[in-house]
């Protein structure tokens, strides 16, 4: 074998990598004879609907290959590498000639490839007499491959019509790139073939000295020209990977949904500490044929159980076994307890979106293209549209979509099973088991309605983890047996009695087992597993967990326990550890944060043990949603959650009357921002009425006698007075009469005048404020703050580099200015994200449903808003507005339209130069060569090579 024989072979294993086997086998033995009769049958298949598309552009491609053919069949004996030239020919034909637009460019393609491809009969000489010539072929050959190779990837989709345009425009740059390197292929046969005519005169004329001279510089010439040909190659590669890099990165930011991994890989690392745990839902019989089987039963699935059945976990291993079929996608969305930001329909899939990008590249173009100007994704209708569109490009797709119920928004929970549901269903129309879904979650009403019927269901009962749940006791035991000197008899009454107790809940084990293993002593740990003491249902084991850590922990620490426990139950939002960290060095007194000596030097797992988690982003969560049920039940003796808000409102108000929030100098606030002051003012700022409304609707609960919370009375006289004179002159004066409801809201704190004359004026703004538009209640209502905040920002934004500030603050301080915002609090890494989010706010149409979660961004056109309304709000509509009156037309410009193909022009000239390739007309010929165009444009573009080749 030849080195170029070697060479072809080697370029044709790298495209058939990327065959289908039964592409690869239909490729193997076509023919032109059967392209021709293909092209023949299409021309009859226009003449019958008069939708002729001039084949005759095609030709040129057609000649050169077919001297190509030849030539490679004389010299190389290769016939069988043409045959998946003439394949893919035929077969993007046959998909592309069935619609307009795209057998227009297509033919377009074709026709410029084969005014780039020399014609080589005409070097047949010096293909027989020049190895080095010869691996010029390969070269084309190359070519043609590379482009076949990207024109059947997208062809052979099933949704390659809505992606045409964006992915042909995409692939331009590239597709000019295989014409230039075309162009150059043919420029170098000319030139070796004069030098070969020149070599031969040389060597009649003076002899063989100067013949190997020169055929030493033609050698030389098709190595540099190799050479060159495999670095621009590379190059172009390093350069499109950097373009795709780059509108990767645009098109995510643009997403802009969850980034992190939601804590997956945590949860693999879970079950991976006691090994096989979870494998046996992996063996599931609907569970196998949900995942495994050609075509399901259902493709919709539903795994549900009680709370802290281990669900979460099961979900994890059920995702990392999709994970492995190489064949399909998989994305997932871990729903979040508490974080209704987070757990609302666009926000779930526009995680699925982000993975579905991440895994398919392949549709960045398309996604691109839908950016349409937008800055930031925000549009329910787009969002969905782009989920459509990979569930119809994917093969094969998994979606698990876990803790359903923390969605506690009841609309956002339906249209996330409403949407996923109508996918499948359109999915398996098309095909079977393509797009398969599996929802995890409580057995909630409102979820069993929609899914019951679409979905099988998968109920868990105690006996299924009963095993998972013996393996990892009895791991924990035998580590408890060596800490704690057990006898054999006493780590069996520990193991018997938790897996008897569990009933199949994993979470009711990994308590008692945590808490059993913080006991400092063996006495503690004996006082523990007593008769009277050892839990029997989960409630008791958040309470034995609470009962040790008062045991063990020195009162002092005890007190900050109970105390970061309330915060994270009570809170508005989910806290970060630097905002706790701060929350818990304040001193109000002397208005300092951060100070040395009052830094918690404890870790937060130390303080509350098992009952919470720390999360990606800084982030303190309860370890289950259960657990705010448990931990401050009705008369906890541990967290009582009026006590909490009672601290929480006295920690907003007197922080916000700190001087960093009055202070002017720029000096002094870096100063500030440098001690760690700013960093509870995203949280006060936009949520201190909350509290203060929180503490209303206690009303006279609040100061009973025997609660003894009256005792907090003074603390919030002292911090409701110091608020409303730093504040002064935003808030109503005294001669001010307060709005009927704000007195009868207020009116059963009369009894105790001063708290009462200090939370009338205070919460008369608050009403005043939110009866505005909603606009008016996404911003700071009391001006001085207002002005305040946006000064101590910027100082934090300027000195945002500063790994001391970055420490305090994190790394994300660039925030959005909008109170209900999710980026108010989580913010942005630079500027420029921020600025690009702000944008999104700027839509005209805002849904006025107080509490909506789209409210903030609002909708692009009123159109889309009554959508939402009707989705979202349906009883808030009003049927009348349904019939509203059909809106004036607009009269649009006169348009040209081809009469074959529809196509639209605002010009008739640019109409007559269209229908001319539809009829084969080329009235512009090269003056050199004789080649004729049908566009000037085309033709002044052909000279142009002429003119290179000089």
């Amino acid at each position: 074998m030849t080195q170029t024989q070697s060479a072809f072979e080697s370029a044709l294993a790298d495209f058939e990598k990327d065959l289908k086997p039964e592409e690869k086998q239909s490729f193997q033995y076509t023919k032109i004879e059967d392209v021709k009769l293909a092209i023949l049958e299409m021309q009859k298949d226009q003449e019958r609907t008069n939708t002729m598309r001039n084949l005759n552009r095609i030709q040129p491609f057609l000649m050169a290959m077919e001297e190509f053919s030849r030539i490679i069949e004389v010299f190389l004996n290769a016939s069988p590498f043409v045959c998946y030239i003439w394949g893919p020919l035929k077969f993007l034909l046959q998909t592309a000639s069935k619609f307009a637009d795209s057998f227009e460019k297509l033919l377009d393609a074709y026709r410029q490839i084969g005014e780039h491809i020399p014609l080589l009969s005409q070097y047949s000489q010096l293909f027989e007499g020049s190895e080095d010539i010869r691996k010029l072929l390969r070269l084309i050959f190359t070519d043609i491959l590379e482009f076949h190779r990207k024109a059947l990837k997208f062809f052979s989709r099933p949704v390659w019509r809505q992606l045409l345009s964006s992915t042909w425009k995409d692939f331009k740059s590239r597709f000019g790139k295989i014409l230039e390197r075309l162009d150059s292929h043919k420029k170098l046969l000319s030139e070796q073939a004069w030098l070969h005519a020149h070599v031969n005169y040389q060597a009649d004329s003076q002899g063989l000295q100067t013949y190997f001279q020169d055929y030493s510089k033609v050698h030389d010439q098709i190595k540099h020209h190799i050479e060159q040909y495999e670095e621009d190659r590379i190059r172009l590669e390093e350069r499109e990977e950097e373009r795709a890099r780059k509108k990767k990165k645009s098109v995510l930011d643009w997403i802009a949904g969850d980034e992190s991994d939601q804590g997956h890989d945590a949860k693999c690392t879970i079950r991976e500490s006691c090994p096989g745990s979870g494998n046996w839902i992996l063996k599931h019989e609907k569970i196998e044929n949900w995942r495994d089987a050609q075509t399901p039963k259902f493709s919709t699935a539903w795994l549900n159980g009680k709370p802290g059945a281990g669900k979460t976990i099961l979900a994890s291993a059920i995702i990392q076994s999709c994970q492995s079929d190489k064949s399909a996608m998989t994305t997932y969305f871990y729903c979040s307890q508490g974080d209704p930001v987070r757990n609302n329909s666009v926000s779930v899939f526009k995680g699925l979106l982000r993975q579905s990008l991440e895994q398919c590249p392949e549709l960045l173009p398309y996604c691109d293209e839908k950016r349409n100007g937008e800055l930031t994704l925000n549009t329910p209708k787009v969002v969905k549209d782009l989920l459509k569109i990979f569930s119809d490009f994917v093969p094969k797709q998994y979606v698990i979509i876990d803790g359903l119920d923390e969605c506690d928004d009841l609309t956002e929970r339906k249209e996330i099973m409403t949407f996923m549901n109508q996918l499948v269903k359109d999915s398996d129309a098309r095909a079977p088991g393509s797009l398969r879904v599996l929802f995890v979650s409580q057995i909630f009403n409102d979820i069993k309605r929609e899914l019951s019927a679409a979905s099988i269901e998968i109920t868990l009962r105690p006996e299924d983890n009963q095993g998972d749940i013996q393996r990892y006791v009895q791991q924990e035991v035998e580590e408890l047996r060596i800490k704690y000197v057990l006898d054999k008899e006493q780590a069996n009454h520990v193991r018997k009695r938790t897996c008897f107790r569990a009933d199949g809940m994993f979470l009711f084990a990994v308590l008692v087992m945590k808490n059993l293993k913080t006991q400092p002593t063996k006495g503690d740990f004996l006082y523990e597993i007593s008769e009277n003491r050892f839990p029997d249902d989960l409630k008791k084991a958040y309470e034995r967990i609470l009962s040790s850590l008062k045991r063990n922990l020195p009162p002092k620490l005890w007190k900050i326990a109970t105390q970061l426990l309330g915060w994270m139950i009570c809170a508005k939002r989910p806290l970060k550890w630097h905002e706790i960290q701060g929350a818990i060095s304040i001193d109000p007194e002397a208005q300092t944060i951060f100070e040395p000596e009052n830094i918690l030097r404890v870790d937060i797992s130390e303080l509350c043990g098992s009952l919470v988690q720390l999360l990606p982003g800084d982030r303190i969560e309860l370890v289950h949603s259960t657990a705010r049920m448990q931990v401050v039940p009705k008369n906890s003796e541990y967290v009582r959650a009026i006590s909490v808000e009672c601290d929480l409102t006295v920690l907003c108000l007197q922080y916000l009357a700190f001087q960093c929030f009055v202070e002017e100098n720029e000096a002094e606030l870096l100063n500030y921002a440098r001690r760690g002051h700013f960093v509870l003012q995203d949280y006060a700022v936009a949520k201190w009425y909350h509290h203060v409304e929180t503490l209303l609707l206690y009303g006279k609960k609040l100061f009973e006698e025997e609660s003894g919370d009256q005792l907090k009375l003074p603390e919030l006289e002292q911090a409701l007075d110091d608020f409303a004179e730093t504040y002064e002159s935003d808030l109503p004066d005294g001669e001010t009469l307060p709005d009927a409801q704000t007195r009868e809201d207020c009116e059963p704190f009369r009894v105790h005048e001063a708290f009462y004359a200090y939370l009338l004026p205070i919460w008369d703004h608050v009403l005043k404020h939110r009866s505005g538009a909603f606009e008016n209640r996404n911003t700071v209502s009391l001006k001085t703050l207002g002005n305040s905040l946006e000064r101590n920002r910027k100082i934090l934004e300027e000195s945002a580099q500063q790994k001391d500030l970055r420490k305090l603050y994190g790394k994300k301080l660039f925030k959005c200015p909008k109170l209900t915002c999710y980026y108010f609090h989580e913010g942005f890494a630079d500027a420029k994200s921020r600025d690009q989010h702000l944008k999104k706010h700027e839509r005209p149409f805002i849904c006025q449903i107080p509490d909506c979660s789209y409210a903030e961004f609002g909708f692009v056109t009123n159109k889309d808003l009554d959508k939402h309304m009707r989705t979202f709000h349906e009883e808030e509509c009003d049927p009348e507005e349904s019939f509203s009156s059909s809106s004036k037309k607009t009269t649009e410009k006169t348009r040209y339209i081809c009469e074959v193909c529809s196509a639209k022009f605002t010009r008739n000239i640019n109409l007559r130069s269209h229908q001319r390739a539809h009829k084969g007309e080329r009235p512009f010929p090269c003056p050199q060569c004789g080649k004729a165009f049908t566009r000037l444009s085309d033709r002044k573009r052909h000279e142009k090579i002429h003119d290179r080749h000089r």
